[in-house]
């Protein structure tokens, strides 16, 4: 629905903010994808609400972006599909990450939740008001800093928030 900018390194200061965007419950739309901006871009107090694709995709060269922050996506009492995620930090070398984010399905949970496969991320104050919600970290075992950050991530679910070195 929203991509931010349209080629590698082209662009800073994108942002969405106070916004609600409604994928109709079709197949296949994404809401917020950011591949190419850099510096002060960032997403805030935004609502992704039947979006059956990925709500938010950050990857690409968007290094240096966000935070992503007050992200609620809301499947709307659809089922999700297969591909259905609520956000997703993919091969990047850091972001300031997301900050704020709940995942809502009353139906068919999605596969994942949250997609994290890039080092130098912070993910905070994540809500999933339902019974069961999968939690996917992508990280390769020979990277430490992967290993690092799911370690870290891990830790702060199974303490309710609480980070350990």
């Amino acid at each position: 629905m929203i991509q931010f900018g349209s080629s590698s390194g082209c662009c800073t200061a994108i942002s969405v903010e106070n916004l609600t965007l409604d994928g109709k419950a079709k197949t296949g739309v994404s809401g917020i994808v950011n591949q190419y901006a850099g510096d002060l871009s960032y997403v805030d107090h935004v609502g992704l609400y039947r979006i059956l694709g990925t709500g938010l995709s950050v990857s690409g060269s968007a290094n240096k972006s966000g935070p992503y922050s007050n992200i609620t996506f809301d499947l709307g009492g659809n089922s999700g599909t297969n591909s259905t995620i609520c956000a997703s930090i993919n091969g990047l070398t850091g972001t300031r990450g997301i900050h704020g984010l709940t995942c809502i399905s009353e139906n068919n949970v999605p596969p994942a939740a949250v997609l994290l496969d890039s080092s130098n991320n912070s993910i905070e104050d994540l809500c999933f008001p339902t019974n069961r919600i999968t939690l996917d970290l992508y990280a390769q075992a020979g990277m430490p800093n992967k290993r690092l950050a799911q370690s870290k991530l891990v830790r702060m679910v199974l303490n309710k928030g609480e980070a350990l070195a």
